[in-house]
């Protein structure tokens, strides 16, 4: 038999096993308006976090965003990172806002112990498109829509991009570019060439769900 924190792991993945909905989306207008806690005098909406919705893996539905760095070879401080998903939805989060200026932010790391406002992005590689910061010119502006089922307007925002809001979500263990030393689940965009290149095109790792990206209180 297996050990019981192992059982209870596997459990924890498998609870709950569902399908996410088909829906239709429309790309939500008037920019950062669109978003909840819109201050006009400013030009900037929230701050919010992010959280997964409607996740084939109903365990880890409404958990909320964090983030882990990337670290440079040489570098005396952090330029890049990622956006990612606590592994305990009672960890902290981290800040996120639209700036009518940048489009999405963070309040991520940066530098050798600070905290800043950065532009968010999507990767520009199909098959690993996550939401990052730090990237420039090698990324591409994250959207926000409304889902349709059936015709009817479902609650919420979410975020995607190209008409895409459906994201791959993979549990990882700690690493070096996790600040707080917990595991945690990362995001990828599921689009049209998403699938794995060096596993025959495969639309998922194993043991990687398909969730949705909402704001919270949208």
């Amino acid at each position: 038999m297996p050990p019981l924190k192992n059982f209870l792991a596997v459990s924890f993945l498998l609870v709950g096993a569902l399908a996410v909905p088909n829906v239709t989306t429309e790309l939500a207008p008037g920019g950062c308006s669109a978003y909840p806690v819109y201050d006009a005098s400013i030009g900037i909406a929230g701050p919010w976090i992010l959280q997964l919705s409607d996740s084939d893996n109903s365990a880890i539905d409404g958990y909320g965003d964090d983030s882990q760095v990337i670290r440079q070879a040489g570098s005396t401080g952090i330029t890049q990172g990622r956006i990612s998903i606590v592994n305990n939805n009672q960890l902290a989060k981290n800040a996120i806002r639209c700036n009518d200026a940048t489009g999405l932010e963070g309040y991520v790391a940066t530098g050798v112990s600070g905290y800043t406002w950065q532009q968010l992005n999507i990767t520009e590689y199909p098959y690993d498109a996550e939401l990052m910061y730090g990237l420039g010119q090698y990324s591409t502006p994250v959207e926000a829509y409304y889902h349709y089922i059936d015709g009817v307007q479902q609650p919420g925002l979410y975020l995607g991009q190209d008409g895409y809001t459906t994201w791959g979500v993979k549990l990882y263990p700690a690493d070096s570019g996790s600040l707080d030393g917990n595991p945690y689940w990362q995001l990828r965009l599921l689009g049209p060439d998403s699938g794995l290149p060096w596993l025959n095109n495969t639309a998922l790792y194993p043991d990687e769900y398909e969730t949705f990206l909402t704001v919270e209180g949208s």
